[in-house]
């Protein structure tokens, strides 16, 4: 029999126990949905995994600009132009990106695995820095495209969230659970 009508053995109660089950009248509630094992410690969410959540945030909407830019061709006569008037190569200006990328790409990781004083400062400065790349160049230019303008504002805000955390983050927020 492939698919028995009745399984009363200990797999049936393994099974169940590893399943998210909702007893009939009660609702799943986002409370219940969002506890994860290592997010929430003591009721409060973990500082360090939503830093590094943010960080997430951050990269990828960093590389849908990036993508999304891809598409519009004067983008790339754009780059071209800016390295013409800085005397600065393409290849360079593609390397600035790059590493400019890997700032929060380094941050998921950091901000996971760093000490708490070394982990909180580094999350300031990497905010700071990133909240300069993101803005910074499309001051006083016009022609932002409006798809930048959108993914540039989500950047800014998870940014400004994590300097915010990290700046009122103390050690004791951070403490294992006993």
């Amino acid at each position: 029999m492939l698919f028995p009508t009745k399984s009363f053995g200990l797999e049936a109660r393994q099974r169940t126990k590893t399943c998210a089950t909702v007893q009939p009248g009660r609702r799943l509630g986002l409370r219940g949905a969002f506890k994860v094992k290592n997010f929430v410690v003591r009721g409060r969410v973990d500082t360090r995994n939503l830093l590094s959540l943010l960080w997430i945030v951050v990269m990828l909407n960093m590389l849908t600009a990036d993508i999304l830019s891809l598409f519009i061709p004067e983008v790339l006569d754009e780059v071209v132009e800016i390295a013409a008037e800085t005397s600065i190569p393409v290849s360079r200006l593609m390397l600035f990106g790059a590493i400019m990328i890997e700032i929060p790409i380094l941050m998921i990781i950091f901000s996971r695995i760093l000490r708490y004083l070394i982990n909180r400062w580094l999350n300031i400065v990497a905010s700071t820095i990133t909240i300069l790349f993101v803005v910074g160049p499309e001051i006083g230019n016009e022609s932002v495209k409006p798809h930048y303008v959108f993914v540039a504002f989500v950047e800014v805000v998870c940014l400004i969230a994590i300097w915010v955390i990290a700046w009122k983050w103390r050690e004791l927020d951070d403490q294992p659970t006993a």
